[in-house]
């Protein structure tokens, strides 16, 4: 998509974004290990820092595998 552009994503605990703008992220994951599959994880954030110019996008999140099929 012109004009957008994807500076950051990350998978935390708990992400709030304070008055001044500044986010703050507890608990960022580097790795998800489950025994077995399907998992389920309690709660999780993600956060995305975009950058857009004024106006409508569409966005959509898809978790795929590492084999890049669905998940």
């Amino acid at each position: 998509m012109a004009g957008l552009q994807l500076h950051s994503l990350l998978l935390c605990d708990y992400a709030l974004t304070a008055k001044d703008g500044k986010i703050s992220a507890v608990g960022i994951f580097s790795q998800i290990n489950v025994p077995q599959l399907p998992a389920v994880h309690g709660r999780l954030f993600v956060v995305a820092v975009l950058e857009a110019e004024p106006g409508p996008y569409p966005l959509m999140l898809q978790i795929v595998a590492p084999s890049g099929g669905e998940a």
